[in-house]
């Protein structure tokens, strides 16, 4: 992804692939294959969900997008950086938590006594964090 977010500019993405990456960018939350197909569809794009399904495994090959596996559901994050994800119990919204590489890789070493090497000044490890608990947006609508 590039610095602002936008598509990046690249001769591997299919018309099919792009669409179901901007679909992807173009949420708060991070969807399901399901979700995917529902917005495009409600967009007037006539793909099929095994269709959605076989450009997110080629965008996750590609490194565009990584999955997020909730129980029997997956959802897909774009962006490479690390980052921990809170699941909302009240809507089942994932969204990112802001947070960063040292922070996370400092959790790891001093609950399990683990090394995370250096590679090229960058840390070198693959962690997935989800929070469960109530996001902001429920927190704020919540009635007394």
């Amino acid at each position: 992804m590039t610095s602002g977010g936008e598509l990046p500019r690249s001769p591997r993405l299919t018309s099919r692939q792009s669409l179901v990456y901007s679909a992807i960018l173009g949420r708060r939350a991070h969807p399901s294959a399901q979700i995917i197909h529902r917005h495009l569809y409600d967009s007037g794009e006539k793909i099929s969900l095994a269709t959605i399904y076989r450009q997110l495994a080629k965008l996750v090959e590609i490194g565009l997008i990584n999955p997020i596996e909730l129980g029997d559901e997956t959802r897909y994050c774009p962006g490479q950086s690390a980052h921990a994800h809170l699941h909302c119990c009240r809507c089942d919204q994932v969204t990112n938590v802001k947070t960063n590489e040292q922070t996370i890789a400092d959790l790891i070493q001093s609950s399990h006594d683990l090394s995370i090497e250096r590679c090229n000044d960058e840390l070198c490890f693959d962690v997935q964090i989800i929070i469960v608990g109530v996001c902001d947006e429920c927190c704020t609508s919540q009635q007394p």
